[in-house]
């Protein structure tokens, strides 16, 4: 009794049975003994892999599936994040809704032909200058705006600039998909998606998972170097 009542706790509010589970695990394990990170498995194999990456390590993590932590390349490699301040904890999210990177990660399995474009600031010594940079990946082609300062307003100005001046065509054409962090100033998509006379939606944007930079990491060794 006890042992099936510890089997039910662990499978507490999943969406997978227990057969489903030892088919996704056998389906899991000789993968992640290459190295291979869910992340990646999961751009690989969207048909097979059609849950969230959060909710595998959750399943992982309460022993719904029958893998081991110290298997996984995210959970070996990766340090354990600091705790959010509370201003950080507070701030709203809700424009993250359906532009998460495992969102990302659909949209590129589903869309390979689209270019992503990668995007980051910069900030000048003493806090007195600004740059906002925009990588495309496929050709390693970067351009560079000087803003005002770091604000989802600036980066908007530089947006509605780019619209204007090469028009929506070719617009949501060569910036079909955008990929950068959580920073503050990007906290509108939409005014960066919508043609703001039409509201027509032209671009998508995606963010990385929380303090992970390496998942825009072309542009992030640039900057760096």
């Amino acid at each position: 009794m006890k042992h099936q009542s510890n089997q039910t706790n662990a499978h507490k509010g999943a969406r997978i049975n227990e057969e489903e589970a030892n088919v996704f695990a056998d389906f899991l394990k000789p993968l992640i003994t290459k190295n291979l990170s869910l992340e990646t498995i999961k751009s690989q194999y969207p048909n097979i892999f059609i849950y969230s990456i959060q909710t595998v390590y959750n399943w992982i993590d309460n022993g719904v599936l029958p893998l081991n932590n110290l298997m996984l390349v995210r959970k070996v490699r990766y340090t354990k994040r600091k705790p959010l301040k509370t201003d950080e904890r507070n701030i709203n999210r809700a424009y993250l809704e359906n532009r998460y990177y495992d969102d990302f990660l659909t949209y590129i399995t589903n869309h390979p032909m689209d270019e992503v474009v990668e995007m980051d600031t910069i900030e000048g010594p003493r806090h007195k200058s600004f740059i906002m940079t925009l990588l495309f990946r496929r050709c390693n082609f970067m351009l560079a705006f000087k803003i005002k300062d770091q604000t989802s307003n600036s980066i908007i100005e530089i947006f509605d600039h780019i619209k204007n001046s090469v028009g929506n065509k070719i617009f949501s054409q060569y910036f079909k998909v955008i990929l950068t962090d959580r920073g503050k100033e990007f906290s509108n998509p939409i005014a960066i998606e919508i043609d703001k006379n039409t509201n027509e939606k032209l671009i998508s944007v995606f963010y990385c998972d929380s303090r992970q930079s390496q998942q825009k990491g072309k542009i992030e060794k640039i900057m760096k170097n």
